[in-house]
């Protein structure tokens, strides 16, 4: 079976004027991360024009071997499983076109791009378009347009959505819309931080700029931390030595009679220790030779 995540982009019309935009909201010189590069035109796009520091992941061999014939450093890899691979703050944008709707968690994968960079560029195409949704009113079938342009058995998109539902899912990651560009029949317009019913309703597909809250980071960070998994067990050790005698005169011990302990000190081993272990210490006196 063909993973359909390995032509995501082949759902869409040969014109992909989003890449121009996107292009174009990178900052030169940033560093850059593209996931589900395809054949690498906007990574391209990105190092000759953008002068970024851009890197790829993608999940088909044949778009891997297009993007290393052009000379992109990309590598073939999952964006459902293999973001986690990749450092915190790696890179300054991370850039998903026309892919998230191809993966099979695209929450997870949403919050994996937060973590990796501050800033992220997506593109979504919109299934709350007039024309999608009057398509299924009258004709009671999957639509075909513009943006969506495969039949419902060949298409890679698994988890459509709407512009609205994809705000609403940036408001459970904590993401900021810092911009939103809408596509409708080629053209684009410049929309307010966050589309509203309108361009929900009008809109064929969009592009939104994001930004990492500084409160969720926080968040994220103490959750992780709390995450059992993440949070080695710890070997406890419990050091005794026996009880100071007092200053007035000693008395001989009577036979096998063990001293009094005390704790004196309690200490944290190495985490890398997996049992909790309670050492424990007895002293036993010897009776008197005479």
């Amino acid at each position: 079976m063909i993973d359909p995540k390995a032509s995501a982009d082949g759902n869409l019309g040969n014109k992909r004027i989003d890449l121009e935009l996107i292009a174009n909201m990178v900052e030169s010189g940033s560093r850059v991360l593209d996931i589900g590069c395809g054949t690498g035109e906007l990574l391209d796009l990105l190092v000759e024009q953008r002068h970024a520091d851009g890197r790829g992941l993608e999940l088909s061999q044949s778009g891997v071997n297009a993007c290393v014939a052009r000379g992109l450093p990309v590598v073939q890899g999952n964006a459902d499983t293999d973001l986690s691979y990749y450092p915190d703050d790696g890179f300054d944008t991370v850039i998903l076109s026309q892919t998230l709707q191809a993966t099979q968690r695209p929450r997870e994968v949403l919050h994996e791009m937060s973590r990796i960079g501050p800033r992220l560029i997506v593109s979504i195409p919109n299934f709350g378009h007039w024309r999608v949704r009057a398509h299924l009113a009258l004709n009671g079938r999957m639509p075909e347009t513009n943006a969506l342009a495969s039949s419902w058995y060949e298409t890679a998109n698994i988890h459509l959505c709407t512009l609205l539902d994809f705000t609403d899912l940036c408001d459970a990651l904590g993401l900021k819309v810092e911009q939103c560009i809408t596509l409708t029949n080629g053209k684009a317009k410049q929309s307010a931080t966050r589309p509203g019913a309108w361009q929900n309703l009008t809109a064929e597909q969009a592009v939104f700029v994001l930004r990492r809250g500084a409160v969720n980071a926080a968040v994220d960070f103490e959750k992780r931390l709390a995450e059992p998994s993440r949070l080695p067990p710890r070997k406890i050790v419990f050091v005794a030595s026996a009880a100071r005698e007092p200053a007035s005169p000693p008395r001989p011990a009577k036979p096998h009679q063990a001293r009094e302990l005390t704790f004196e000190r309690c200490a944290l081993a190495p985490p890398s220790l997996a049992e909790t272990t309670l050492a424990k210490t007895t002293a036993a006196s010897k009776p008197n030779a005479w």
